[in-house]
This record gives C-alpha cells, structure tokens and sequence, in this order.
C-alpha cells in the first residue's frame, strides 16, 4: 500500500494517511516536460527540454477543524519534505505549500476537504549515505542508516557504490579534521572523470563539506555541531572540478590528505528521479 507522509523543518513527521489528516486523490506524480520545437517545413525539432516544475496536487481529509488547524501550524513551520512510498522505497521531494485551501464541514460525509497543492523545489530522491576512513587509520567500517548497505562497500580511503538512477546525482562530501591539504578523486571503469582539492588545514573536531547540490552549493569548514566557521572555496584548486556529481552506475570515490591523522569521511549522494 502507497504511503505519505510530511517531515517539517523541526524534523518532526505527519503522517498524511491517518485520520488526523488523510491525503486523498494525490496527482502530479508523474512526469512533465517543458519543450521548445523548431518547425523545418513537416519535421519539428526539439531545440529545448526540461523538467519543469513539480506540482503535486490532491486533498487533505480532516474530521473536524481542530485537526485542519493542526495541520495549518505543521506547515507553518519550514522547510517541508513530501515523502512518497508507492510500493517499498521512500523517495523525498523538498517542498512548500503553494495552496491550501478551506470550506466548511459537509453535510454530506461530516468531512472538512482542504485542496492543497505542493510546490515542488527539487526533483524526487533518495539519500544514499556511507562512512569510509582513511588509509592511515584503521579498515573502513561502513553504514547504511536508513538504506540497504549492499549500496556501498567501504574499504580504507575508498568509497564504492552505485548510483541507481539515470541521470547525474549530486553529492555531500564530508571530511572530517584534522586535515592537511585534502583531496578527493571520482573514477568510473578505472576512468578519473572529476577530482578536487582543497590546499590549507581543516582542525581537529572540524570538518570540510563539499556540497554539489545545486540548492547550496558550496565548499566550507563547519564545527562537528554543522556551524559554519569559514568559506573555503577560494582555497579550492581551481584546476581541478571539486565538485562531485556521480554518473548513473558504478563509481569509486578516492580521499586522500597530506596528514597522518586518523580522518573520517562521509559521504551523501543525492540520487535523482524525474518521476517515482
């Protein structure tokens, strides 16, 4: 059975199949295209194409209005994740209420049905996560928190995996201090496609976070508590990509450092769907 459900930006969940609120007639779960044609006398030539937005529509079912106004104060309170189960794999969609609308009770099933629309701020995904250490420490240990482990081997300085869906993914590399010059390769079928290097110290109980996704893009040093300390994309190598974007299939993911310190690094990667 198909289910729903709504994180909030205080990390607490809804659940949008129980009585307190039940989506109902969920659409826009599918896929849609904005494309340009060029017309050559009876051919036309697609000259553009892109995923357009995500909008997903349906109703919220509520018993009475003390529930609709429960509601109301969860959405309140940003950023929202819709997460959908159709069969058994949880894929996420960043979002924001576009409209939630309201009438009265019905006479007719003593039922209060809100219409509502969620404006969709990414494309469908599922974060896969794993934990590797460095070649100077001990053998790789490795997690797979909320998804299968058979996704990710881990082994020393080494990061394999495999990236499901067809398109590119973005990823969240985080290296743990401390750290002296860091550095980081993504090779396919034994093929260096992208690597990056970030040259100066990352200090003991801080980390560097390579973030590839397109809605925070960036390179930085954070405390182990995810408070920003300082940008450290000037100090990346510009010759080099930095930032890390998985082809679909299998890839490998090097780290190396100039320290002999012990480091952890932990990896996210944001693999993308247009439709689930």
């Amino acid at each position: 059975m198909r289910e729903f459900y709504l994180v909030n930006g205080n990390g607490v969940k809804f659940d949008l199949m129980s009585s307190k609120g039940f989506f109902h007639a969920p659409d826009g779960l599918g896929l849609h295209n904005t494309q340009t044609f060029l017309r050559t006398g009876n051919f036309y030539k697609n000259v553009e194409s892109y995923e357009a937005q995500k909008s997903v529509t349906g109703e919220m079912v509520f018993k009475c209005y003390e529930d609709y106004k429960a509601f109301a104060d969860f959405i309140a309170i940003g950023p929202l994740k819709l997460v959908y189960k159709p069969i058994d794999t949880e894929y996420t969609l960043d979002c924001s209420i576009a409209s939630l609308g309201k009438s009265e009770i019905s006479h007719d099933n003593n039922r209060l049905v809100c219409p509502i629309t969620f404006a969709g701020e990414s494309k469908w995904y599922i974060l896969r996560e794993a934990i590797i250490a460095h070649p100077y420490g001990s053998d790789a240990k490795k997690y797979s928190y909320d998804y299968d482990y058979r996704y990710y081997s881990g082994r020393s300085g080494i990061v394999e995996g495999i990236n499901n869906s067809p398109y590119e993914s973005p990823c969240i590399l985080y290296l743990q201090g401390y750290l002296l010059n860091p550095a980081w390769t993504l090779t396919v079928n034994n093929e260096q496609i992208a690597s990056g290097q970030v040259m100066g110290e990352i200090f003991d109980g801080n980390q560097l976070i390579v973030n590839s996704r397109d809605d925070n893009l960036e390179i930085a040093e954070y405390t182990d508590q995810k408070v920003f300390l300082r940008n450290m994309y000037q100090n990346a190598v510009f010759e080099k990509q930095n930032f890390i974007y998985v082809p679909s299939g299998s890839f490998r993911i090097t780290i190396t450092d100039d320290s002999l310190s012990p480091v952890t690094a932990y990896l996210q990667m944001v693999e993308e769907y247009d439709t689930v």
